[in-house]
Order: structure tokens, then sequence, then C-alpha cells
């Protein structure tokens, strides 16, 4: 691709449909997005162009918030590090500043705002919103909002000298076990499934036998597996991300259990908590802590 072919973007947010937007069903909440390769205000990146329609309860919640309560994640395919920002700019008041109600939001909603939707669309340069690193590198790319997540897309994000990026968010200290659990959810069709299991108050998750198939012509194995959680008021986001293949191996199961409490640390009362496990390409799947759950 020539340099004349490449979009040329300026700024890190901006706000408004374009014809690089996609579009989402009609009727039907959710988020999408789509890429391009870009040149921004600090040379290569990527153009990230997403779109977000919801309804009740994600509206009353978050009402004209709600770019700030969606996530841009990437997660680099070969190392298993977590980048995630909201795509808001820099001088807007947080979420976590808003002293959010969620459940008192919902059941003060009158009958015309339980039948309220609302639409955003927004583009980014990925990189630099993320605070990617100047390497080049593939990444697995999705949003989130609370419950609802776009499929995770790879990303090539090119090579760029002037970035300069900050100082990348740490891991999680946390013990994630594998081929252990007695009760692994149903996955379905998919390839990866989690759920809350209150009763060992872990996420619970569970892989295809596929998932841990090596690179076709490579000896090289899957990507590290991510477990995300995030406290829904707070706004606070832990990580953890591992190999899990050999483990698995093993262990000769497909399954995986974690404690969300040493994930991340909500603040006091409980808050509800949202949780994804991705691996690569596959997923996220999605659980959800309600509030009344200890945060541990």
């Amino acid at each position: 691709m020539t340099d004349e072919a490449v979009l040329r973007i300026h700024g890190v947010i901006g706000h408004g449909k374009t014809p690089h937007h996609p579009a989402l069903p009609a009727g039907r909440a959710g988020l999408a997005f789509t890429w391009l390769p870009a040149r921004g205000d600090q040379g290569a990146t990527v153009a990230l162009f997403g779109t977000g329609t919801v309804g009740m309860p994600h509206a009353v919640v978050y009402g004209g918030y709600l770019d700030g309560a969606i996530l841009v994640v990437a997660i680099h395919l070969a190392t298993g590090q977590v980048y995630a920002s909201a795509p808001v700019d820099s001088d807007v008041v947080p979420l976590s500043a808003r002293r959010l109600d969620p459940d008192a939001a919902v059941a003060s909603a009158s009958p015309l705002a339980q039948k309220m939707s609302m639409t955003t669309h927004f583009n980014a340069d990925l990189a630099v919103l993320l605070g990617l690193p100047a390497e080049g590198g593939d990444y697995g790319v999705f949003l989130w909002l609370d419950d609802l997540t776009t499929p995770v897309q790879r990303v090539h994000v090119p090579e760029n000298a002037a970035r300069r990026a900050p100082a990348a968010s740490r891991p999680a200290a946390v013990e994630l076990t594998v081929g252990g659990a007695a009760h692994a959810p149903a996955r379905g069709e998919e390839a990866i499934a989690l759920e809350w299991a209150p009763g060992k108050a872990r996420l619970v998750g569970s892989l295809a036998a596929s998932a841990l198939d090596r690179e076709p012509d490579s000896a090289r194995e899957p990507p590290p597996l991510t477990v995300l959680a995030l406290c829904q008021r707070s706004r606070a986001l832990g990580w953890h991300s591992t190999p899990v293949a050999e483990r698995m191996r093993k262990a000769g199961g497909h399954s995986f259990e974690v404690d969300p409490g040493a994930l991340v640390q909500c603040a006091v009362p409980p808050e509800r908590r949202f949780a994804l496990a991705v691996l690569g390409g596959l997923g996220p799947a999605v659980a959800v802590i309600p509030p009344d759950e200890p945060a541990r």
C-alpha cells in the first residue's frame, strides 16, 4: 500500500459517524468496529472506527457518558500484555469520578426511559489512545461495555519509532489453575466459555481442545489465555495472562479457574463485576458477578 493510499487521521479521538463506521442491524443493541492502516500525527498507526447502540440498562446507567463506559482493549498476541482505554479525550472527567449508582438508575427509570436507546460513533488513533509501544506487533482487539463485547479482531500495528508509550499496566499476581474444574461451563458452539461459580467464589472457564492446537506449519504454541475483570462503578480493571496449552495437555483437561477478587479490587460497598476470557482470536467469553458477592 502506497503512502498516498494510507488513511490520514488527526488527533487521538474523534466523534461522529463516518463512511468507515460499521452499521449494526436495525433495532439491535451491541458494539462493532472496523480498522484501517493509517498515518496519524505521530506517524504510522491504525485508525479504529467504533459504533455502539445500547438500550436498557446501559442507556439509563451511563446516559450521555456512554463513550466513557466503553473500553477499547488490545492484547498483544505473543506476550498477553493488555492495553485498554475509553475512547474519550484526556480532559474529560472519568466515569469513575461520576459516582454512578447503576442499580438506583435502573430502579428509578421511567417507562419512557426504559424504552430509550442511544447510539455513539467514535474513531481513534489506536496506538496513541492505548499507549502501544513503538515496536510493531499483532494484537487481539475488541470493544467492551460491561456484558457487551465485539468479537476479537487480529490487528497488526506497524512499527513507529516516534511513538513514546507510557509505562504499560502490570498483570495481577494471581494463580490460574487448569484442568481441575469439576463443573466446567458448557461451550455450545463457542471455543471458549466463562461463568461465575458462586458456590466456589471463582470464575470457571473451558476451552475447546482445538484451541490448544499449534499454529499450522509452526511449532509455536497458541497465544496466552487472558482473563480480565472490571468493576462497574469504580471502573477498576485488572488482568492476568498466562500460557495454558502445555499445562492443559499435561493435566488432561481444558478447564481453568481463577479468583476474580485477586484480579481486581473493587470499592466498598461491593460492585457488580464483569469478567472476560480471551485466547488469541477466541472470545471474548463474558461472565457477570453480582454486586452482592463478596469483593474478597
